[in-house]
């Protein structure tokens, strides 16, 4: 995933062949600079996915499949700043069902998933959620659990809760229900240049 507004790609990749305690292969996430052809590792785990750049910061998701014993959760939602070299997480959960970063903001939707002692999580965890790169300005902008997302157009998310479909333009405040799916249910993919056009 190449960095829009700078010399540095990211990469996923498992060719330092490290292993978890059970055997499975980790992922490793490097930043390669273009520039020097230095290389960085930034993080492994069991997988990892990056969900896109805004601006100088990378923001991805380290998946840990081994329940933790601290009782935190398997998937990890982390941001890495190239000016100041900051990793923090964003948030977590047992299961995103999905993430996307359009403009600057990353919306994501945790999944509803029964716990280890078969009781439902909180359900205050389930919804539809808009952050900023840092994970400092959070904000839930539907209270159901959101299957999927698509990326209908530049400036449009659509939203499928199972039954109903909502919509979100980018800039907005909420999301609004609209009265079925889009026609094409493929989500796109938009990356801005240096200049954000």
């Amino acid at each position: 995933s190449p960095q829009p507004s700078g010399n540095n790609v990211a990469l996923v990749s498992t060719r330092d062949n490290q292993r978890s305690s059970d055997g499975t292969l980790l992922s490793t996430l490097n930043i390669v600079n273009l520039s020097d052809n230095k290389v960085k590792k930034l993080d492994s785990g069991d997988r990892i996915q990056v969900a896109g750049w805004i601006e100088n910061t990378l923001v991805y998701i380290v998946v840990s499949e081994q329940a933790p014993a601290n009782g935190a959760k398997k998937q990890r939602l982390v941001s890495y700043n190239m000016e100041t070299g900051q990793k923090l997480d964003i948030t977590s959960a047992t299961y995103f069902n999905d993430v996307i970063v359009a403009g600057d903001k990353v919306y994501y939707a945790p999944a509803t998933e029964a716990s280890v002692g078969g009781e439902a999580n909180d359900s205050t965890t389930v919804g539809f959620y808009m952050s900023n790169a840092s994970g400092t300005e959070i904000k839930k902008l539907l209270d159901q659990e959101v299957w999927s997302m698509i990326r209908s157009n530049y400036d449009t998310i659509t939203l499928s809760t199972g039954k109903d479909w909502y919509e979100l333009k980018l800039g907005a405040a909420q999301v609004a229900r609209i009265g079925g799916p889009p026609a094409d249910q493929r989500t796109r993919v938009y990356t801005n240049n240096a200049n954000n056009s």
